[in-house]
């Protein structure tokens, strides 16, 4: 009978030991480093390749826009040049521009969505010899 005791608490001790395992938590933690790099980007976007004033009479005074779309996720600035004939374009149609922010003085604010206008107003002298005037101009963005 001792013996049929002995195996009874054994075999208990066991089955007791093998939940007390199997109920035990264990745990393991690890960690993941998630990481990007935004690279700079800028995108300039004009509303019109080309302004054309069509044939006109000297005295004609006439305005036309184009419009401009920066996306930028850094501050900038925009500059208009014009090419080599730009500056007799400029004399003979009596030729402005809006001035600010296209001389690049100006830093314009990062955005998603910059919309600036530029105008360019023509004014024709008398003095003006009968012909086609084509000037080109380039705009240039640049991060700041």
């Amino acid at each position: 009978m001792k013996r049929t005791a002995f195996i009874a608490t054994a075999v208990a001790a066991m089955v007791l030991g093998i939940f007390a395992y199997a109920g035990a938590a264990t745990t393991a933690t690890d960690t993941v480093n998630v990481k990007a790099t935004v690279n700079p980007k800028i995108t300039l976007t004009l509303d019109k390749t080309a302004v054309d004033f069509g044939a006109v009479d000297p005295e004609a005074n006439t305005s036309a826009t184009v419009g401009i779309a920066v996306k930028s996720n850094k501050d900038f600035k925009i500059v208009r040049a014009g090419d080599g004939t730009s500056a007799a374009f400029q004399t003979a149609l009596g030729l402005t521009q809006t001035a600010a922010p296209f001389d690049g003085a100006a830093l314009q604010t990062k955005s998603g969505n910059a919309t600036l206008t530029d105008t360019y107003t023509i004014n024709v002298p008398w003095s003006t010899t009968p012909g086609d005037y084509v000037a080109n101009y380039t705009y240039t963005v640049t991060q700041q």
